[in-house]
């Protein structure tokens, strides 16, 4: 999955800048690292461990470089898609079955993550703007896309490509996503 976030990551970097907010996209361990961190990290005293901090770059600095974080997340073996928005304090679920969990679901297994990241942002701040974030969590929404894909083995394939509709603001222009799309962008990506 890593892979795919990769070469995500370096098609935006060419292909859309400058088209869509700065966006940044995550590796796999990172949510499920920073969700690890509750509910220390709201502790004055805890310090980020390192496998959490390295995600906050220098070279592309949050707030200021980068607007949003795209970020593959696994609930009960089956992968979602994560949008962080970074200045409105906003995570955008992505699902490649929207009708797999409801809501209260999703926001129990994302509570984590949605109160750790704030603290993350003001104790690895790397310039003003992270510094001056306020703590409050992140509040958690969810896409409602009327696609419905079943197959597991789909998902992870559908969260890739729902990242990269949502980031080219082209996600509302396609209401039939199915099956047979997400196995034709599967074989577009080399799986």
């Amino acid at each position: 999955m890593n892979n795919l976030i990769f070469f995500l990551r370096d098609r935006f970097l060419e292909d859309f800048k400058g088209v869509t907010k700065p966006i940044d996209f995550m590796e796999v361990e990172f949510a499920v690292a920073v969700s690890k961190t509750y509910p220390n990290a709201k502790k004055k005293s805890y310090k980020i461990p390192n496998n959490v901090s390295k995600y906050v770059g220098k070279d592309r600095q949050w707030f200021t470089d980068v607007e949003r974080l795209y970020c593959p997340y696994m609930i009960h073996g089956h992968w979602i898609g994560l949008c962080i928005d970074l200045s409105s304090h906003e995570i955008t679920v992505l699902q490649p079955d929207p009708t797999k969990y409801a809501f209260n679901e999703l926001t129990k297994e994302l509570q984590p993550l949605a109160e750790s990241l704030p603290f993350v942002i003001t104790k690895c701040a790397t310039n003003s703007e992270m510094d001056a974030d306020m703590t409050k969590p992140f509040t958690i929404t969810s896409y409602a896309g009327e696609w419905k894909i079943k197959r597991k083995g789909s998902h992870g394939i559908t969260a890739m490509l729902l990242f990269e509709l949502h980031a080219s603001t082209t996600l509302n222009f396609l209401p039939n996503l199915d099956e047979a799309s997400v196995i034709d962008v599967g074989k577009n990506y080399g799986v």
